[in-house]
């Protein structure tokens, strides 16, 4: 199984997601020596691809990658300045169907009307992941690299045809290459013809590579949804619990991360296993709610309870109304049946709590309650002249007279939470200037600045990579400790790990008091979806 293993760490060195960016100084040399001139720029997507550009071009144009190295090119967002640069280039050479070239290519072309576009993709034939959908990772084949590389020079060489026998020679070292690593996976299989032909992948980035060499790839993760691999064992009885579901993750993502999640989990359940719901404090009741748009119905007769110090987990299909149900706890829009009531503790004149008969906390219907609220998708218009510590600082709008000042109080506030939240280095800087990932981090800080009673976050992955992720589940761990959380997400596997309580919206509401979901459970609300 070690010698499986580097095969396909042997064929992404060739053509890995990561490449190997050059250091450059202020002064526009590189590594010490100074830059080539150059008379024209291609822009590719990804590194990779720089890549091919380099072999071939061997510095006779420059080359500039949209997708910078550790963030995902699937929910990229560019940087005002990059797009103000693509105007200087003459060709872009495009991938061919990711994420990143669906939603951006138009406004990309638009920016720069002069540039010629390239799919390098051509001739490629496509191949469907095991969930059937079209695998957007051409580059993660030899095969598919002779493909890409061909692709490449011909449009180098009717870009710069004065180059095109310089072109065509570096052309044939690099088909060497590809050629020499190709050889070596095929002499390895036909050295142990009784390799191990399966292998199991987190996100299904190597059906090419599978293809090519008559390998089974069995993926957990397809668009963002975990599936479970036909050649894991099941369990043995119908209700997979979610520890069972933690383990199967974690025999394809690797052991450390399996064994943290487990005493993670083990730590929780015994928590929660001795706390009585019963006396718990509700702050916000939902019963038999409805609601549509455009004479459509998306919710039925939903009722659900939120308690003080809940983390309540929302998963379902798309459509199926979960941003519905958000946009309606946060009265951004009306049912049209049913109630949502708010509650607050009571308090007396000295700020204690004061407690009923039995010694709960005695509530009382309110109005409204503090809410904090991190949208799917930001509607902020990145033009607009406000720094980072501005966008943070107007999540306390609320907290302070119509026509008075901002406290030494506040402003210090929003200091702690930028440095929770990582952006004290960015604080004056235009948001124009930051990544998705960024701005994603500065909302959901807006959203948590004012200590609001419950957080809402809906979809809070999008656009943040995998190590920010850990890190906001911590930080939202001990937000949990000072209000309620509620949370809309389809990373199964982290959602289960930090929630209290689960509930699946599709067009009605299933609520589970256990986050231990039967896994017929789990497959009719969110797997199969």
């Amino acid at each position: 199984m070690k010698r499986f293993l580097y095969l396909i760490i042997l064929c992404i060195i060739l053509a890995g997601c990561k490449g190997t960016p050059q250091k450059q100084t202020d002064s526009g040399k590189t590594s010490g020596k100074e830059k080539p001139a150059v008379t024209v720029t291609v822009t590719v997507t990804i590194s990779p691809y720089k890549y091919f550009v380099d072999q071939i071009a061997k510095g006779k144009v420059d080359v500039n990658v949209m997708v910078s190295n550790g963030n995902n090119p699937e929910t990229y967002e560019p940087y005002a300045q990059q797009m103000m640069e693509l105007s200087k280039s003459a060709l872009y050479l495009k991938v061919g169907s990711i994420g990143f070239e669906q939603t951006w290519m138009k406004k990309l072309q638009d920016n720069a009307p002069d540039m010629k576009v390239i799919d390098t993709s051509m001739g490629i034939k496509p191949a469907k992941t095991p969930g059937g959908n079209i695998d957007p990772h051409v580059w993660m084949s030899c095969s598919n690299a002779r493909i890409i590389a061909s692709n490449i020079l011909k449009a180098l060489c009717e870009l710069e045809p004065k180059n095109k026998a310089f072109f065509e020679k570096n052309y044939q070292s690099l088909l060497s290459i590809i050629d020499k690593r190709d050889s070596t996976i095929k002499e390895s299989f036909k050295k142990d013809p009784d390799l191990v032909r399966k292998f199991v992948i987190y996100h299904p980035i190597l059906t090419y590579f599978a293809r090519d060499y008559q390998l089974e790839q069995l993926a957990i993760e397809e668009e963002g949804r975990q599936n479970l691999p036909t050649a894991t064992p099941q369990p043995s009885s119908r209700r997979a619990t979610q520890s069972q579901w933690i383990s199967i993750h974690c025999r394809a993502t690797g052991t450390g991360r399996c064994r943290k999640l487990q005493l993670r989990y083990r730590a929780r359940k015994s928590l929660l296993g001795s706390k009585n719901y019963n006396h718990m404090t509700p702050i916000i009741k939902i019963e038999h709610l409805s609601a549509g748009y455009d004479g459509k119905q998306v919710l039925s007769d939903v009722n659900l309870t939120v308690y003080q110090d809940d983390y309540l987990g929302i998963i379902g299909p798309n459509g199926g109304g979960k941003t519905t149900l958000m946009r309606l706890i946060l009265g951004l829009m009306k049912p049209t049946e049913g109630t949502i009531r708010y509650f607050r503790k009571v308090k007396d004149e000295n700020g204690k709590t004061v407690l009923d008969e039995n010694g709960k906390a005695k509530v009382e219907e309110t109005k409204e309650i503090s809410m904090g609220y991190l949208p799917q998708y930001n509607q902020l218009d990145k033009q607009f002249p406000i720094s980072v510590y501005e966008v943070v600082l107007a999540g306390l709008s609320k907290t302070k007279g119509l026509f008075s000042r901002y406290t030494q109080a506040q402003h210090q506030q929003v200091l702690d939470t930028l440095e929770r939240m990582q952006l004290t280095e960015f604080k004056d800087r235009h948001i124009a200037a930051l990544s998705g990932g960024q701005l994603q981090r500065v909302l959901l800080a807006r959203a948590i600045v004012s200590k609001p009673d419950v957080v809402i976050l809906d979809e809070p992955n999008t656009y943040i990579d995998r190590r920010f992720q850990k890190q906001m589940y911590e930080m939202l761990e001990q937000i949990n400790k000072e209000c309620a959380i509620i949370i809309v997400s389809h990373d199964v596997v982290e959602v289960l790990n930090n929630v209290k309580h689960i509930a699946c919206v599709n067009q009605h509401l299933h609520y589970h008091d256990t986050v231990d979901m039967p896994r017929e459970k789990l497959e009719e609300h969110f797997l199969n979806v």
